[in-house]
Formats: structure tokens, C-alpha cells, sequence
């Protein structure tokens, strides 16, 4: 089967993430393409081997600002276009909002059948005129993908519809017995991601205990250099490791994984951390609550609220006990998020598709 891969770009963020694994699977079996809007450094050097990979000229565009600015989607939906005819795919799969859009508008008059795939939170800084895009063109779509029941729900006015798990792609050994007073987070440096909650919460803890641990934050974005500050105002002694590729050695190592997001789809870190038994503290977010039962196989605390997070952070800290029973609790659902269990989904999916 040939499979057209379309999204904004590939870069070491989540989705990206997600289509490597997805494609380092459907190589042993399809064609792959991938069209991706941006040419930026590829996130994983290896995807070159399993797919042929384009890029869409965007030197010649006008920054996308708004959906509906009528230059961009002829510019846009003609690319693409010329690529479907160029490729003749069985299935198309697009991911994230932008590319879901301007692929469906692509596709209108072919009739290729198209998978769109969300992974951010439905309502996560949308504007009203992107939402009614949505609600207009999304279901034209074969198929959408979602990541959590909350999405699941919100997009009623979209007739087939799925949940898929993201899939989680770690193979090697854990050895649990090397962990060590750490506390990790795993992810961009920008406002979304609310880092600095992080920050002012490790300052609400006790010197004395605070101490005993090291505080490593794996990640890159425009706020490092004030989040760096922050730390040093407060008087926090925290490594910045920038960004790390493989972080399976911070993983096997940390006993607690924290999240402050204000939003998210459904994080990896989240699902990463299981695997490597990193007892989980993330904010409240809508659907958080699919990835983590309070108090039973992590901790929520209320969005921006540091002293919160604090709270659950020293208690962690503290009772050794309760954070090996709540790393052994997230185990039970790790079925859902490996390789081979999300590859049978989404070869249900392409069976059903075919039939629509």
C-alpha cells in the first residue's frame, strides 16, 4: 500500500516523534511518502531510509497567520494536489490542524482516502475561524484520529472517529534498581509549557531536602535563558541539559518526572515515564486524567499552582514506599501505548477505511 505522510514539519517535538514510529513500522509493509510544509533539520537521521521525503517551498509563501488568508490556501492546497497526483496514495494521513485543513481542501475533488489525526488539545489556542474550518471541513475526512475521549467528544459534528494511542517506541532493558535522587522534566521551554511553575515550586521546598536531590531539566526553547535566570534568583541549583535525544539514561536514573503544561494532547514523556517507572506529577489539564488516576498511579496538582505542585513533589520525595507503589500501578496500562498494540489499531483502521 502507498501511504502519503503530510504535516507542518519533522522536528523533535511530540508528533514528530510519533510519525517515526509509526513510519519505522509501515516501512517493513508500504510505500511511504512524506510532505512535510517546512524544511527544517530532521529530527531523527534515519527516517531518509525508510521513506522518501519532500518538502514544500515555503521561501516563496506568506507566513501562515490566519487559515482562511485566501493566498496561502491556494498556494497551499495546489502543492499539495500536484503531490497526490503525483503520488497516487491509497491512504493519505495528516497530522495536526494546519495540514489536516489544507489537505482536506487538496483532496475534495480526488477522493483519496484521508486520515486526519489531531494530537493537541481541541480548544488549545485555536482561533474561532480555525474552528469553524474545522467543524466545515473535518468531516470530509475518511477518518479522524484522536488522542483522548475529551476530543473523542468534542468532535461529535465528525461521523467516523477514533481513539489511537500514541505508541510508545522503547525497546531496551530497564535496570530500576540505578535510580537516584532525581527529578526530571522532559520538554520545550516555552509559555504553553509553563516551566517556570516548576521553578517556583522546587523554591517552596526545604533547603535541606531540596538538596539531597538534583534537579535536571531536559529541553530547549526561547524562555531557557529566563527560566535559567529564575533559577538562579531563586536560589535553585538546576542543570539544563538542552535538548538530548536519547533520554533513556535521565529516565532509568529519575525516581519523579514532573509536568506543568497549561495544555497538552497526550504528552509521550507522560507514557515514557511509565515504562521507565519515574513516578508521574503533572497539572490538571482536560485529559490528563486518561494517563494519570490521582493519588493512585501519579499526582495532578491545579494548573499554575506552584505551592500545589510543591506539595506533591515533597511528598514524593519523602515516602519511597508510596512512589514505588504508584510507579507500579502506571505499569498496568502500559499495554495500551506499546509498538506492536498500536501497529494492530491502526491496521483495523486501514481495514475499515477500505470499506467506506
Amino acid at each position: 500500500m502507498k501511504i502519503l505522510i503530510v504535516s507542518d514539519y519533522f522536528n523533535k517535538g511530540g508528533v514528530s516523534y510519533v510519525i517515526y514510529q509509526l513510519i519505522k513500522e509501515w516501512s517493513k509493509n508500504h510505500d511511504l511518502f512524506l510532505l512535510f510544509f517546512e524544511k527544517t533539520p530532521l529530527a531523527y537521521d534515519d527516517i531518509c531510509s525508510n521513506a522518501y521525503i519532500e518538502f514544500i517551498n515555503t521561501k516563496t509563501l506568506i507566513p501562515i497567520r490566519f487559515l482562511n488568508k485566501f493566498i496561502n490556501k491556494i498556494i497551499y492546497k495546489n502543492a499539495i494536489k500536484k503531490k497526490l497526483k503525483q503520488y497516487k496514495p491509497d491512504v493519505i494521513i495528516s497530522f495536526k490542524t494546519k495540514p489536516n485543513l489544507f489537505t482536506l481542501l487538496a483532496n475534495k475533488n480526488i477522493g483519496i482516502k484521508h486520515i486526519i489525526c489531531e494530537h493537541g488539545f481541541h480548544l488549545g489556542e485555536k482561533s474561532k475561524k480555525t474552528n469553524r474550518l474545522r467543524r466545515k471541513l473535518y468531516p470530509l475526512a475518511t477518518c479522524l484520529c484522536v488522542l483522548t475521549k475529551e476530543d473523542f467528544k468534542y468532535y461529535s459534528f465528525v461521523k467516523n472517529k477514533i481513539i489511537m494511542p500514541n505508541p510508545l517506541g522503547i525497546e531496551k532493558q530497564i535496570h530500576v534498581n540505578d535510580k537516584e535522587n532525581i527529578i526530571l522534566y522532559v520538554g520545550r521551554l516555552e509559555e504553553e509549557k509553563a516551566v517556570d511553575v516548576f521553578i517556583k515550586a522546587l523554591s517552596c521546598i526545604q533547603k535541606d531536602i531540596l538538596n539531597k536531590w538534583k534537579i535536571i531539566i531536559a529541553g530547549e526553547g526561547s524562555l531557557k535563558k529566563n527560566l535559567m535566570e529564575l533559577a538562579k534568583n531563586l536560589n535553585l541549583c538546576i542543570d539544563f541539559i538542552g535538548y538530548i535525544e536519547d533520554l533513556s539514561f535521565y529516565y532509568e536514573k529519575a525516581k519523579i518526572l514532573c509536568l506543568c503544561s497549561k495544555q497538552e494532547g497526550l504528552p509521550i514523556v507522560l507514557i515514557e515515564a511509565i515504562f521507565y517507572e519515574c513516578a508521574r506529577i503533572s497539572s490538571d489539564y482536560m485529559g490528563v486524567n486518561e494517563l494519570i488516576d490521582d493519588k493512585n498511579n501519579g499526582f495532578l496538582f491545579r494548573i499554575d499552582d506552584f505551592n500545589d505542585m510543591a506539595s506533591k513533589i515533597l511528598l514524593l520525595m519523602q515516602n519511597e514506599n508510596l512512589r514505588q507503589k504508584i510507579t507500579k500501578k502506571a505499569k498496568e496500562k502500559i499495554e495500551i501505548y506499546q509498538v506492536e498494540n498500536v501497529m494492530k489499531k491502526w491496521d483495523e483502521l486501514f481495514n475499515i477505511i477500505r470499506l467506506i
